[in-house]
């Protein structure tokens, strides 16, 4: 009877052991999983300040010195239109926020009727995007806008005396930037500007520049853009808030900057001598 009590007695033990051991190695699996979490956690803190402190290049342009040749972008291929700094969306909540710049181009014969309509959507360029950020930043003011075509062959307007090839719509010859870029290029005192405005409506907010020039010579026309002129000149290489009005950066008589803002090269449109080419160019959201 002993010996079975002895028995009886060393199984219970063996079974608490078991179950003993079987606790701890809950407790301690528990504990390394935490340790683990609590490591990772701690890693990467250190990352996130890093990121957050790290100094940013800012992106630096030449000063303007005297006339800048606009140099006439590629003539397009037959790749489909190019949005504005548009966002893919790749799942619903993705969508992001479209900016569209559509172009709309009509070469219409003497008689009034239309020689060549064209519709296509144009790209921004990088002065266009550091301009944009700098006005919301208030490192600068606008002055007035201008619409280049330009060609790789012949444009169709003659340059002023030794002058550069571009066919260019101001609002003004008397401001700025036309009181520069017009002392180079061929230029219309004809752009006009149509603001829409509608804070309930996304896709009621647009820009419009509108403009039209008479050929007074065959050419064609394979390159565009809209160019915006802002004061200070260096904007991009500055961090202080401008004190310039728009007012005065209208009616600066130089010493303004000039940024690419959209543009993209198209397939040449052809215009003869005596055709009005007549140019709408809208920015919109969406």
């Amino acid at each position: 009877m002993q010996g079975m009590k002895e028995k009886t007695q060393r199984r219970g033990l063996a079974a608490f052991a078991t179950i003993l051991a079987s606790a701890l190695l809950v407790v301690f699996a528990a504990g390394a999983s935490a340790q683990q979490q609590v490591g990772v956690m701690t890693s990467s803190a250190p990352t996130a300040a890093v990121n957050a402190t790290a100094p940013v290049a800012a992106a630096k342009a030449p000063p303007l010195a005297g006339p800048v040749p606009f140099p006439p972008l590629a003539p397009a291929s037959a790749a489909a239109p190019v949005e504005l700094g548009s966002v893919q969306a790749t799942k619903p909540g993705d969508e992001g926020i479209k900016m569209h710049g559509r172009w709309e181009i009509t070469v219409k014969n003497p008689d009034g009727t239309v020689a060549e309509h064209r519709d296509f959507e144009n790209a921004i360029q990088g002065g266009g995007a550091a301009y944009l950020i700098a006005l919301m930043a208030g490192y600068t003011v606008p002055s007035d806008y201008e619409i280049f075509l330009q060609s790789t062959g012949t444009v169709p307007c003659t340059p002023p005396t030794n002058g550069l090839a571009g066919c260019v719509l101001v609002r003004s010859l008397t401001t700025s930037p036309a009181t520069n870029s017009c002392t180079y290029y061929y230029c219309a005192a004809t752009l006009s500007y149509t603001y829409n405005l509608n804070y309930s409506v996304l896709a009621s907010n647009s820009m419009v520049l509108s403009g039209y020039f008479t050929a007074n010579r065959a050419g064609t026309i394979d390159s565009v853009s809209t160019y915006a002129g802002d004061c200070p000149i260096q904007f991009i290489q500055s961090s202080v808030l401008t004190t310039t009005s728009p007012a005065a950066c209208n009616a600066a008589a130089g010493g303004i900057g000039v940024n690419a803002l959209t543009g993209t090269g198209i397939t040449a449109i052809t215009v003869t001598n005596g055709q009005l080419v007549q140019v709408i160019v809208t920015i919109s959201f969406s």
